[in-house]
């Protein structure tokens, strides 16, 4: 008998670190998953943009010089307002979209007097189809989101001259297409206002790496006045809009308890 007593003390000082991981286990819970909401969403936003499109510009200054007469300013590609709808799906602390954003601007050059009217109009749309990662910070209330939105950018180009003096009258038109990849480093800001409903507001700046404009499927017909003319997008943006919540979702969790394979006294 005590053989087997010190035959015993033997083996549990020689594996004690297995009795103490047992005892762990009959007397612990142990967690290996949590309960993680996440949700889809449905955003509508509109935003406030500046557009550079400094290409565009050199060639109101390339008409305005090569006229007989001086030509005024009108406007020129001014900042405006664009609209985005995007599905979103947020999971703990990730957050992805998938979006579209319509862009339109444009300018004007032009003389009006007693003897005839003469405008020279640059009309420009953006069609982005965009993907949205980001890291969400704060709480159901209130949180904040660093982010990167990018895309395709497909922009059109429309020139339009108009020419006339007494009965005399000429008109010529010329459209083009661009292809751009852009990107948008913000910081997003969301309001929780009801289980359902949210708002969000934004600041960023768009880079437009710059896509050459052609006639539409003719690639190397590319519009080339005082150099090459790309897109140029790039500028502020600042947007704001709400956020519907469209299916909502428990990971269920799992727990490695005790009391399921031993019996605790």
């Amino acid at each position: 008998m005590v053989y087997r007593s010190h035959c015993l003390t033997k083996w549990l000082l020689k594996h004690g670190h297995i009795v103490t991981f047992l005892y762990f286990l009959a007397s612990t819970n142990i967690s290996y998953s949590q309960e993680v909401p996440s949700f889809f969403s449905l955003s509508f936003v509109t935003g406030y943009g500046g557009y550079a499109m400094p290409d565009l510009k050199r060639i109101n200054t390339t008409v305005s010089q090569s006229l007989p007469f001086k030509a005024a300013d009108v406007n020129s590609f001014d900042p405006g307002l664009y609209f985005s709808i995007s599905v979103n799906y947020q999971k703990d602390l990730l957050y992805v979209s998938l979006g579209y954003q319509n862009y339109t601007t444009g300018s004007r050059i032009g003389l009006k007097d007693y003897s005839g009217i003469y405008t020279f109009d640059q009309i420009v749309g953006g069609h982005l189809a965009f993907f949205q990662p980001g890291i969400i910070f704060g709480n159901k209330s209130l949180s904040a989101m660093p982010s990167l939105p990018m895309g395709l950018m497909i922009s059109t180009l429309r020139l339009d001259e108009n020419l006339k003096v007494g009965e005399f009258e000429r008109q010529d038109e010329l459209k083009m297409t661009a292809k751009s990849l852009v990107f948008v480093p913000s910081l997003n800001v969301n309001i929780s206002v009801l289980p359902f409903l949210g708002l969000t507001c934004a600041a960023g700046w768009m880079i437009d790496n710059g896509g050459k404009f052609h006639i539409k499927k003719h690639k190397e017909a590319s519009l080339n006045i005082g150099g090459q003319v790309k897109s140029g997008w790039q500028g502020l943006r600042l947007s704001f809009g709400i956020t519907l919540k469209i299916a909502h979702k428990n990971t269920t969790v799992k727990e490695f308890r005790q009391s399921d394979y031993f019996d605790v006294y």
